[in-house]
């Protein structure tokens, strides 16, 4: 009976890991004090690559030789950066369809930081 009881710890703790958000995107955490209208976010800002991601239609917008680009997975020439471990910064208020008009504005306030080291979590946003 213990070796039953067991198993099925053992596969429910399982199920609890694998079933667990691995995606940038589906992970929204909120406090107390945020409304369902402030945790909406639609875009992230990676700093490090001036780029995008659209929560919406899931795919990445990016500068190519000045044109603006969209695609599912990241460009070719942005291999080897991890966006698990790399700096981004979830965009609140914009519901655009071109983030990228206010990337002065994001440069600005989100520096980019090409340090080595592991980000342990994303920069807090204050839009």
């Amino acid at each position: 009976m213990k070796a039953k009881n067991y198993m099925i710890m053992v596969v429910f703790f399982l199920c609890c890991y694998i079933s667990r958000g691995q995606s940038l995107v589906d992970t929204v955490v909120a406090n107390d004090t945020t409304t369902a209208a402030s945790m909406a976010v639609r875009f992230f800002y990676f700093p490090n690559l001036q780029a995008y991601f659209d929560t919406k239609k899931g795919f990445y917008i990016y500068n190519e030789n000045g044109t603006w680009l969209t695609s599912e997975r990241m460009p070719a020439n942005y291999r080897g950066y991890s966006r698990n471990n790399g700096l981004y910064v979830p965009i609140k208020g914009y519901f655009g369809e071109k983030p990228y008009s206010l990337l002065d504005q994001h440069k600005l306030k989100y520096p980019a930081n090409y340090s080595s080291r592991r980000q342990l979590k994303p920069m807090a946003s204050t839009d």
